[in-house]
């Protein structure tokens, strides 16, 4: 009886620790799971990528990297035609972004340390979403041109 139920138990953990490798995008090479997310590989001049995240269900997606060109990385961005994205103004905190209760308690945002957006002094914002609309992944690019810093962030439909 305790063999059968110290089996069970194995085999409980071991079916979340797979299912948490299978869905924790931070476990994933980064440009794993940009793919994952972006449905591209990531585009030339991105550099120090980190992703952060879930996979599963309504997923969530933190992203955070420097790139040699941001005006580059989003003209790449916008040539994939599995994805849509519309933006580029100025945007507003208040409208696009996450609120700063959100960021601070996310444990996959501050490991990328996505809480650095709020200093962008020009912020330019771009809204995605998969091709067709309604299934995979949407969210928000928010690029920081002085710095050439991008940062995502996302659900999963």
């Amino acid at each position: 009886c305790l063999l059968t139920v110290l089996v069970a138990a194995l085999m409980v953990w071991w079916a979340r620790e797979w299912f948490r490798r299978k869905t924790d995008l931070s476990l994933r090479p980064p440009d794993v799971a940009f793919r994952q997310v972006f449905l591209m590989s990531p585009p030339s001049g991105v550099r120090h990528l980190r992703i952060a995240g879930e996979s599963h269900l309504s997923g969530i997606v933190w992203m955070r990297s420097e790139v040699d060109d941001p005006k580059q990385v989003i003209l790449a961005m916008e040539g994939n035609p599995k994805l849509t994205l519309v933006g580029s103004d100025e945007c507003s905190r208040d409208e696009y972004y996450p609120s700063g209760d959100v960021v601070f308690a996310d444990r996959y945002a501050t490991s990328v340390d996505w809480a650095d957006v709020f200093q962008i002094k020009k912020p330019y914002c771009y809204r995605f979403t998969w091709s067709p609309p309604n299934q995979g992944w949407y969210g928000i690019l928010v690029v920081d041109e002085k710095n050439r810093t991008v940062y995502a962030q996302g659900g999963l439909l």
